[in-house]
């Protein structure tokens, strides 16, 4: 399967989704109270009086540089749903994306940390027509402009974090040192918020000439990633999401007939996971196995990482467990029944804010997006053990 492949199949799901209708179900607006569970409703706090100088001992206002890597659900493709307009259907929603969109009505993580330090930058704004990049087949670039800090790429693995001209860690670090005149590399504090992995199990099942996506080498990437960041990256907390069992959007979308119909026209989008019958379930059971393995990879590496006062890494399960086969079917995006919608974003950023400042112990993973937002105090630091 080339890139250009996929992207005339993406091409060929848009068009034929323009008869869908704006919501496929009432879904989220049947849940009394959730539009409001879902505005950050904290109250902001006044600046800390010292500096702080131990990633160990981060308060909320002492983030002032926030970046994300990842795939197209942090490039926010397909969240707005079907337009009936091409050029609006390729689009990448950049300023409302989860971990790090920036545009003023978002509900995002990074709006979230700008409550609490308004000189807050490096979040994305804006859209831009979808760059593709899928292993080690990647011709995309990003567009420094609108995606700022957000280096995340649509159809990205854990391999184009440090690999290829869709080099993720590459990207950062240049548009850092580009931003000199408002960044202070030595000095500021930086959040870099990560998901990847959906690319890499979506092609687990198949003997497909994309690689590496094995287990092994999603781990060796990743360690390879946290050597360059902090080698390169300076005062550094990375907040890795730990992934979720992306095969149960399948069961989620049979719900819906039109749903049906996108995965018969678009199972590029997803290969191992929208098979029906009984070689549809094994592969599925394949993709839950390798969700399974990457997530004890990403602990591991996490694990054995090298602590010090500069960088840490801290993994987050709050969207690990959730079965998504549950869940609202305005969960995921009109567009292609796979990619999450604006308000699975924002559920996602609140589970993320909230896991971000609960101790280990204590986090769920469970995707719990209905409880209250964890707003910290001036006393709160984001724990790091």
């Amino acid at each position: 399967m080339s890139i250009l492949g996929v992207f005339f199949c993406l091409l060929a799901g848009a068009l034929a989704v323009t008869a869908l209708p704006a919501r496929m179900s009432k879904g989220l607006d049947d849940v009394r109270g959730l539009r409001e569970a879902l505005s950050f409703n904290c109250p902001t706090i006044a600046p800390a009086n010292t500096t702080t100088t131990s990633v160990h001992r981060l308060h909320a206002g002492d983030i002032k540089v926030i970046m994300a890597m990842g795939d197209s659900i942090t490039a926010g493709f397909g969240m707005m749903g079907a337009h009936g307009n091409i050029e609006k259907d390729l689009l990448e929603y950049r300023g409302q994306s989860w971990l790090i969109g920036a545009d003023n009505d978002a509900q995002t993580l990074a709006t979230f940390f700008k409550n609490y330090n308004s000189h807050l930058v490096g979040g994305s704004v804006g859209e831009h027509i979808a760059e593709l990049c899928w292993g080690n087949i990647c011709p995309a670039k990003q567009h420094p402009e609108k995606d700022i800090l957000n280096a995340a790429m649509s159809g990205a693995m854990m391999y184009d974090f440090v690999n290829g001209p869709g080099n993720q860690v590459d990207y950062l670090v240049k548009q850092l040192h580009d931003k000199e005149d408002i960044i202070d590399i030595e000095q500021d504090w930086k959040l870099l918020s990560i998901l990847v992995g959906a690319n890499d199990m979506c092609v687990e099942c198949e003997d497909i000439p994309i690689e590496p996506s094995s287990i092994a080498d999603y781990e060796k990437y990743f360690r390879i990633t946290l050597q360059t960041l902090q080698a390169k990256v300076p005062r550094l907390l990375v907040n890795v999401g730990q992934m979720f069992n992306v095969s149960q959007i399948y069961k989620l979308s049979l719900r819906a007939k039109s749903c049906e119909n996108i995965h018969r026209l678009l199972p590029e989008e997803c290969l191992c996971a929208f098979k029906h019958g009984e070689e549809g379930d094994k592969h599925r059971r394949v993709m839950d196995q390798t969700a399974v393995a990457y997530n004890r990879a990403l602990e591991k590496v996490a694990a054995e990482f090298p602590r010090s006062d500069s960088f840490a890494v801290v993994t987050q399960p709050a969207m690990r467990d959730g079965n998504l086969s549950t869940f609202p079917l305005s969960f995921i995006s009109t567009l292609d029944c796979f990619h999450p919608s604006l308000e699975a974003h924002q559920m996602m950023a609140k589970a993320m804010w909230n896991g971000l400042w609960t101790p280990r112990a204590n986090k769920t993973s469970t995707f719990e997006y209905l409880v209250p937002f964890v707003c910290p105090t001036s006393e709160s630091i984001i724990p790091t053990d």
